[in-house]
């Protein structure tokens, strides 16, 4: 009877032990996982980032191959895409490659684009998509030689076409616009012809697209990744291509990881205890059959 009750306190401290040593192996495995999956996650990111790059260069090419046609001072709509045409002139017809434009950048950033618009130099007309109040306000000043040239000599973006390797599109940092009060990020991309900068391209991208990306990816690999800067036992700081601030920052927090690996090694360690003592009881049984 006695050793009968002395097994029966060990019981509670074998099932602690294995609980304590599947949350280690559990918590060590699954922790090398998602660094493997945090370095796989940064790499797929920055290219994508880059595919929205090239993706927006090409943009160039149509809107250098777009016919024009005149167009009365007037508010034009087809489909989502507004043309605002200040003086009365020869407009180039972007609704439809503005609209394929978007359709590729929402499929590559998660649908976080917040505008696109091409702004004509000098500032004669404009397309938007969609059209807002933010825009329309800064619209008139967009003339030669105003705020378009201003924005493009902040950004580094003066006489790139006389550049083989270097950024001729900018991502800016990230910043809060006015107005609609929604945190964004602005990429800029000139588009020059005969050294003249005929247009400038701009798309404001929301900047939680990292945060929406890392959980796609995270329901597909059932992975912990995250964004935050704080409190993370490995983690990866990284410049977006053609910026200068704001790098992103991603990373792997241990609590997450134990709260991840804890109910398996819980449940397991039961399980294992209880198949130990059905093992020994079964054992004991056919000991005394014998």
């Amino acid at each position: 009877m006695k050793k009968k009750h002395k097994d029966t306190n060990k019981h509670p401290i074998l099932v602690l032990k294995t609980f304590v040593l599947l949350l280690f192996v559990f918590s060590s495995l699954y922790l090398i996982y998602n660094i493997y999956h945090l370095e796989k996650f940064n790499q797929r990111y920055i290219a994508r980032i880059q595919d929205v790059y090239s993706y927006t260069r090409r943009f160039g090419s149509y809107y250098n191959n777009t016919p024009e046609e005149y167009k009365a001072e007037n508010h034009y709509k087809t489909n989502n895409v507004s043309l605002i045409v200040n003086t009365a002139s020869k407009v180039k017809t972007l609704s439809s490659g503005i609209a394929k434009l978007r359709s590729q950048l929402n499929r590559l950033t998660n649908n976080n684009i917040w505008t696109i618009a091409v702004f004509e130099n000098p500032a004669d007309y404009a397309h938007f998509d969609p059209i807002r109040p933010e825009y329309l306000t800064q619209f008139d000043k967009y003339g030669e030689n105003s705020v378009m040239h201003r924005i493009v000599q902040r950004e580094g973006l003066d006489n790139t076409y006389q550049s083989f390797y270097g950024c001729n599109i900018k991502l800016t940092e990230s910043y809060v616009e006015t107005g609609s009060h929604t945190q964004i990020r602005t990429l800029y991309y000139p588009i020059y012809n005969n050294k003249h900068l005929d247009a400038l391209v701009a798309i404001d991208i929301k900047n939680n697209i990292l945060t929406k990306c890392l959980q796609h990816y995270n329901a597909n690999y059932l992975t912990v990744l995250n964004s935050n800067k704080k409190g993370n036992i490995y983690n990866i700081e990284e410049l977006l291509p053609c910026s200068k601030l704001n790098p992103i920052n991603i990373g792997v927090n241990l609590f997450s990881i134990l709260k991840m690996v804890f109910l398996p090694a819980l449940i397991l360690s039961f399980l294992s205890s209880y198949f130990k003592s059905c093992l020994i009881k079964k054992s004991m049984l056919f000991s005394v059959i014998i």
